[in-house]
């Protein structure tokens, strides 16, 4: 009786998920996948490209954004975190609206740096190799802001660090994994990551390598949490005030 129960209450809270937009366990962990997937797609192949990885702070200031309906960028972060954005007004597709941003690649020049005709900026930020976490949320709007839609649903996708910096390539062209990081050992999916310690060799600020040091912009991981935490907190006190 009390897993019935369970089971009762577990589909009652994945319905009312879906009905409000929020990503569920399973959507959030397809969303990495396809990140580090057409991260190791690109064409030249990327000799530093950094294995992604999920950070909920980066998710919670997306939720937070996403839920406004607004359909343009997120200016109060923009000098902080990269992001991307998807609408539909169907279901959402995570399949979809990850692979429309890759391809916009077909719109972007490598050799010149350059996109051409429309926009190829979702892909860049896609690919860029020094954005090695993301955190996505997604939300459902009977009315969207500067859209005509109606009963339509926002992805949004912070990265960290940020990415389409004026005047820098996305990644290094050259062998996958030949220009790591020296503490990423290991070659994943073509890209540069850590190998995973097990809990006998954790300590207790193990918390703070899991953003590899890459100077000048993010020498530690510490500086990773606390800048999702803070632009979450200080956006949250400007809604309340």
């Amino acid at each position: 009786m009390i897993w019935k129960t369970a089971l009762h209450y577990a589909r009652f809270w994945l319905v009312l998920a879906l009905v409000s937009g929020q990503l569920t366990a399973e959507q959030k962990e397809q969303i990495l996948d396809l990140h580090n997937r057409y991260r190791s797609m690109v064409s030249p192949e990327a000799a530093n490209m950094l294995h992604m990885r999920w950070d909920e702070g980066l998710s919670l200031v997306a939720q937070h954004y996403a839920a406004q309906c607004i359909w343009e960028h997120n200016y109060d972060v923009l000098n902080q975190l990269g992001e991307n954005l998807f609408l539909t007004t169907g279901l959402l597709s995570i399949n979809k609206s990850i692979a429309r941003w890759f391809e916009e690649r077909k719109y972007y020049n490598y050799a010149n740096n350059t996109c051409s005709l429309v926009m190829c900026g979702h892909y860049t930020q896609l690919v860029w190799a020094k954005s090695n976490t993301v955190g996505c949320a997604s939300h459902f709007c009977k009315t969207v802001q500067n859209r005509d839609d109606e009963n339509a649903t926002i992805l949004a996708c912070n990265y960290f660090p940020q990415g389409n910096i004026e005047g820098e390539l996305p990644y290094e062209a050259g062998e996958p994994c030949s220009k790591c990081p020296q503490e990423m050992v290991e070659c994943l999916e073509n890209s540069c990551a850590q190998i995973e310690r097990t809990t006998e060799e954790s300590s207790t600020d193990t918390w703070a390598t899991d953003t590899p040091q890459m100077e000048p912009v993010d020498s530690a991981g510490f500086i990773k949490l606390s800048v999702a935490t803070l632009l979450l907190a200080g956006l949250m006190a400007s809604f309340i005030f």
